[in-house]
């Protein structure tokens, strides 16, 4: 298992990305993020946790995403530089 979530993070976070301030206000969500040098901020989320719907913020913009139970995912997107 540890091997696949080294391989996850190697794929999709860059070389030179600083990981960059998350939080979470629920116990089974894990959460890390990191801008890469072209304002690309990728967040990873491990959800522990039933299937559930969750809401990102990013700079007083808000999505939605779904999570499967016990799911590792991955949100890539781009900023302003």
């Amino acid at each position: 298992a540890d091997a696949l979530v080294t391989a996850h993070f190697s794929r999709y976070i860059a070389l030179g990305a600083k990981r960059i301030e998350t939080s979470t206000n629920n116990a089974t969500l894990l959460a890390t993020a990191f801008r890469g040098d072209d304002s690309t901020i990728t967040l990873v989320v491990f959800n522990d946790g039933t299937n559930r719907k969750v809401t990102i913020e990013w700079q007083d913009h808000y999505f939605i995403v779904e999570l499967p139970k016990s799911s590792l995912t991955t949100l890539v997107w781009k900023t302003q530089p």
